[in-house]
């Protein structure tokens, strides 16, 4: 709904990189993001503006809930919104290693496929007029063997293994 307004704030501040997170909450209503045309066509507005104005646009959506198998097919909405992108990345907990993530892609039209990237998130402290805040920030720890698709196969382990332990202890201790 609000692509016209977008356009003219990128155009009028110069701007070159535009987050929307949700990406479906940019959708206007009546489109129905698990239609693989309807998809299309609410995102190609979206892609006219970056394509016009010269900036990179990153829109953030979720895996499903209970997602597994393919990367390309875990995400919410229809494939065609991940189709419809240039470069697909999937962040997501490293199933074989507690407190580390990777950054892994899952589609890149714009060259070469590049590696897979394991990350952590620490935490710096920044001063600031009301005190101290507290601030992520990403340690890079280089590259990974693990795919899109191995992080989407670990989350369906790790979901199994919930469901086993709940069902485990459902009686108590």
């Amino acid at each position: 709904d609000g692509v016209a307004e977008l356009e003219r704030r990128v155009r009028q501040y110069g701007v070159t990189f535009v987050v929307i997170d949700p990406l479906v909450a940019f959708v206007a209503t009546g489109y129905n993001l698990y239609h693989d045309q309807q998809s299309r066509r609410a995102l190609k507005p979206l892609a006219d503006v970056a394509k016009a104005s010269g900036c990179a646009v990153l829109g953030l959506r979720h895996t499903r809930k209970g997602a597994s198998g393919s990367a390309q097919e875990g995400g919410s909405g229809s494939v065609a919104i991940g189709g419809a992108a240039r470069s697909n990345l999937l962040a997501a907990p490293d199933p074989d290693q507690e407190d580390r993530f990777v950054l892994a892609s899952i589609k890149n039209n714009l060259g070469k496929k590049p590696p897979s990237v394991a990350y952590g998130i620490d935490e710096v402290g920044v001063d600031t007029e009301d005190g101290t805040a507290a601030i992520p920030l990403l340690r890079w720890e280089g590259e990974t063997s693990l795919t899109a698709d191995d992080l989407m196969a670990g989350a369906e382990k790790q979901g199994e293994a919930v469901l086993f332990l709940k069902s485990l202890l459902a009686d108590g201790p």
